[in-house]
């Protein structure tokens, strides 16, 4: 899981060739859901 500010689509691409299985761009998620998502990762 990425967790970043950059939100351009080359940056999601890359993060996710790299193995990333989400990229979460920090402004568009609260704290609580970023937990949340953390978690669905984890399980």
């Amino acid at each position: 899981m990425v967790l970043s500010n950059l939100g351009q689509k080359g940056e999601v691409e890359k993060g996710l060739k790299l193995g990333a299985t989400k990229y979460l761009i920090k402004a568009h998620y609260t704290p609580s859901q970023v937990v949340d998502e953390i978690k669905e990762v984890l399980k």
